[in-house]
């Protein structure tokens, strides 16, 4: 009777023998054939000898692991659920199944035959066992007052006696149940649910069609907003009016009272007819929006930067916004061809909370990987010389560089830069003359009466001056440094002027730091320190320019750096005509504003460098300031760029210009570290590097390329594809972090205290649309069903295709 019960069970229930329910005979238990359409049963099939390997889906292969959905069915789509029917993920037969040891300490695997005898199992590589997918997507929570653990809640990983426990599971009421349910499922997703789906076709498509219409301005006016830096909430994000018009100050909603305004009929009707929880201009929308942006701007990126071939990574060290977050910046340096372009493009802020070298190199690694970059060919690393990021053992170039050592690390040639000075400014006469000048110009900056004095005096003394005030030095634009002592010795009189009417204001505080300034400022010391610095320090300024350009060219920087060297080493060896001229325009100065040109006064007993006693003025300070000021900052040049210099000389040679200089055998370095990324022998680029010098043997001077960008732009990559591709990596390699500091400039921006609660996701997306705004994004390309996943309605609302709602198949079944 109980044989007979359970064979009338499995004819009234066709999913049981097609979800593998035993066959019960009077013989020993025997299973049936399986059904040959089952997609699993299909996917678990051993391939035939002469048949071609079918690759699975490359978009999700391991999301439709059966053990990412454990106790989250009621919150997956019926899409996922029928995929993980009939389309679980399925190891390869030759797959490494881990090893499990028993009791008895015998080690066991898995059985690849078992998926093909028992089709409703499907192996979980996160969990490392097996699960009835049927019953974990189907079957109910508890039995009898006790939760499914084995095989539904809980993976089998015990292979001992594992065929008995899988036929016993089969025989289940709740196993029984669960496939009834999935045939059930399966139908109605595959014929009832298309039935309604074709039904509602058209009208269905039209509705979206004017869905899309009434949300286009919606998403124009986010991504207008996110592009230009504009905050989108306001003092009261409340509901709009019948008219349209906003009662709050949101610059969103003003923006959508604009469009109306500007004949937009179709917004204004939605607006105006459509109830208020229904209009799409919620901050919950607009957030989906952003990241929406983010995704489509970052995968555009992404895709070009794969594309590519190579990239070299920025990461300027971490700041602190308004919401006292340390933030890292991270950037990425690819070249794109046709025509050949440098690009340098923003990826994104990581918040960051350890700030070891081993934390912040996984961290961006990570965060690489997220963004599905390729890091077998990261070929650069550009950092600041901090020890956590430029160490060479626990730093995070260090730990890359482990994983990759292909990526070469180099010093941020600005930052190199900017060191430079800083150090050749602790000259004891230069430091306390930019000392002064600093807080002379904080000193104006405190007030607004302060400022008028100085911007009447800048009125009355230097008119035809383009500057109307003092510049601050700027912690992330280094070139200001530079501007700073520039503009402060070109509106030297107005400061004067200012200085001497302020000692007469009312004000005692007032008058005694004018006072104070004033004899500061209107001494000869401070007066020849700063011209010396300010002809000195210009002739570093188009440096400092050049190395924070976006496509700045690594050979190009560093035969600026030895040009630069080069005048300051003529001008040490030409010192004494040179510090007269400096010296005659300060004493000029000096006499204008009746300043004493006189000795500062000296240490009784010398010690230091500083008080080399002379009898003239003029010789003092050359001695003194101007000479040492210039040995710094020759010595400086020359040891903070010997890394840049390294990786020009190895790559370097492939520019047209110098590879006459050297012999082929020079390249044999080269071929040691990037061999692997060329596509012929050694003995084949040596030969091909010979050609590529014969090419420009004769030419003349002006029309052999100097820079890696040129040669690469004149390498045809036909006749030299080993060339081309060194170029390619040359042209890559990481010159400044200037494009993290625009980043942190634009973060400040965004993230002002106004907006200090902002999150992440919502930072990073406008962030990516502010600062890249150079990349289009289309209404057509905010695919909510594709990219937004927790509003189901908004999905409804943009896409032709039905979402979970009034036909959802997974609410006719309820645990």
């Amino acid at each position: 009777m109980e044989i007979r019960r359970k064979e009338d069970e499995t004819a009234a229930n066709p999913l049981c023998t097609k979800w593998c329910v035993a066959t019960v005979k009077s013989e020993p238990v025997a299973w049936e054939p399986l059904d040959p359409g089952s997609a699993a049963v299909h996917q678990a099939q051993p391939l035939a000898l002469d048949q071609k390997e079918v690759l699975p889906d490359p978009e999700t292969p391991r999301d439709y692991d059966i053990g990412n959905y454990v106790d989250c069915r009621h919150s997956i789509s019926d899409e996922i659920k029928y995929k993980l029917l009939t389309q679980p993920w399925t190891p390869h037969p030759s797959y490494e199944f881990p090893v499990y040891k028993d009791s008895e300490n015998t080690s066991r695997k898995f059985n690849y035959s078992w998926l093909i005898n028992y089709p409703f199992v499907s192996y979980s590589e996160k969990c490392a066992g097996v699960f009835c997918r049927v019953c974990v997507l189907f079957a109910p929570i508890q039995v009898g007052g006790q939760k499914l653990s084995t095989l539904v809640s809980q993976p089998c990983k015990n292979w001992q006696k594992v065929t008995t426990k899988l036929k016993n599971h089969a025989t289940k009421k709740f196993h029984e149940a669960a496939c009834l349910e999935a045939q059930i499922f399966s139908e109605c997703y595959e014929k009832t649910y298309k039935i309604l789906i074709h039904t509602l076709d058209e009208e269905r498509c039209a509705q979206v069609e004017e869905n899309r219409k009434k949300l286009a301005p919606v998403i124009e006016t986010v991504v207008f907003a996110g592009k230009n830096g504009l905050p989108l909430g306001g003092k009261d994000n409340g509901e709009l009016d019948n008219n349209g018009q906003s009662k709050s100050e949101s610059i969103f909603q003003s923006l959508l009272h604009l469009h109306c305004q500007a004949g937009d009929i179709t917004l204004h009707e939605h607006l105006l007819n459509e109830p208020q929880n229904a209009i799409y201009s919620s901050e919950t929308i607009q957030r989906e929006i952003i990241e929406a942006s983010n995704i489509i701007v970052r995968s555009k990126l992404v895709h070009e930067i794969n594309e590519s071939g190579f990239f070299a990574v920025f990461l300027d060290d971490e700041t602190t916004v308004t919401s006292n977050v340390e933030q890292m910046s991270v950037c990425v340096r690819y070249v794109k061809e046709d025509p050949v372009t440098v690009c340098e493009v923003f990826l994104g802020f990581l918040p960051v909370y350890n700030l070891t070298g081993a934390s912040l190199a996984k961290a961006l690694l990570d965060f690489l990987r997220e963004c599905s970059l390729d890091l077998t060919k990261l070929r650069g690393q550009g950092y600041d010389g901090a020890t956590k990021v430029a160490g060479h053992v626990n730093s995070i170039q260090a730990h890359i560089k482990s994983d990759f050592p292909k990526a070469a690390y180099s010093h941020c040639a600005s930052h190199a830069l900017n060191l430079t000075i800083a150090k050749s400014c602790t000259i004891r006469g230069i430091e306390t003359t930019l000392g002064i000048l600093n807080e002379a110009i904080g000193y104006f900056e405190e007030s607004a009466k302060q400022m008028k004095y100085l911007s009447d005096a800048i009125n009355a003394m230097c008119p035809k001056s383009r500057h109307k005030r003092l510049q601050s030095v700027c912690v992330t634009r280094w070139v200001e440094r530079h501007d700073s002592i520039m503009v402060f010795a070109e509106l030297f009189d107005a400061v004067i002027a200012a200085l001497e009417a302020m000692q007469t204001d009312g004000d005692k505080a007032v008058r005694n730091k004018a006072n104070f300034y004033y004899k500061s400022v209107c001494d000869f010391e401070f007066i020849i320190n700063l011209t010396v610095a300010e002809f000195l320090l210009g002739i570093t300024l188009p440096l400092s320019k050049e190395l924070q350009r976006v496509n700045a060219d690594i050979v190009e920087c560093f035969d600026q750096v030895k040009l630069a060297v080069e005048v300051l080493e003529g001008k040490r060896s030409n010192s004494n005509a040179e510090f007269a001229e400096i010296f005659n325009i300060a004493q000029s100065l000096a006499i204008k504003h009746d300043i004493e040109v006189k000795l500062p006064q000296l240490a009784a007993r010398q010690q230091h460098r500083c008080n080399v006693p002379c009898d003239s003025v003029e010789d003092y300070f050359r001695i003194n300031t101007y000479i040492p000021f210039l040995d710094f900052m020759i010595q400086e040049l020359a040891q903070r760029f010997t890394s840049h210099s390294n990786t020009v000389t190895d790559l370097g040679i492939l520019i047209p210009l110098f590879s006459c200089r050297y012999p082929s055998e020079k390249l044999s370095r080269v071929l040691e570290m990037y061999g692997e990324d060329l596509p012929d022998s050694g003995n084949m680029v040596l030969e091909e590097f010979q050609l590529w010098k014969l090419k420009w043997q004769g030419k003349e001077e002006k029309e052999v390329p100097s820079t890696a960008i040129d040669s690469l732009t004149d390498c045809d990559k036909g006749w030299f594809p080993n060339i081309h591709i060194l170029l390619r990596i040359l042209c890559t390699l990481p010159v400044s972090a200037a494009p993290e500091k625009r980043s942190f400039s634009a973060l400040h921006r965004i993230k002002t205290w106004l907006h200090s609660a902002v999150d992440e996701e919502r930072l990073n997306g406008l962030a990516m649309l502010y600062i890249n705004s150079h990349i289009k994004i289309t209404v057509s390309e905010v695919d909510f069903s594709g990219r937004v996943t927790s509003r189901n309605s908004l999905c409804s609302f943009m896409s032709s295709t039905v979402p979970n709602g009034p036909w959802d198949c997974s609410q006719l079944f309820h645990s």
